[in-house]
């Protein structure tokens, strides 16, 4: 008694399915559009946590600069959080 399915069919429509699939799988990935909002779906009108929000798109919201912040190496025997110090001292002094 044989494990697998002896049908002379099988083996071409699976092959068949799996080009279809294959082919159609990349296109509907491409073509998906997230609609995801769990600010408007999952937070209660009046929360605390919703005017948060509101108050981070009034003021932090829109179009972002991206910027890039390049440093020197530090010595071998001082890290960043020791050189935090002079960092501070600095900017204190400038206003």
């Amino acid at each position: 008694m044989p494990l697998h399915n002896s049908n002379a069919l099988s083996k071409p429509t699976l092959f068949v399915t799996w080009r279809i699939q294959f082919l159609t799988g990349p296109r509907s990935l491409i073509a998906h559009v997230q609609d995801f909002r769990p600010r408007e779906w999952f937070i209660p009108e009046g929360s605390w946590l919703l005017e948060a929000f509101q108050l981070e798109d009034k003021y932090f919201g829109g179009s972002q600069t991206q910027i890039d912040i390049y440093t020197k190496a530090s010595a071998a025997d001082e890290s960043y959080f020791t050189l935090q110090v002079n960092v501070c001292i600095c900017s204190s002094s400038a206003q």
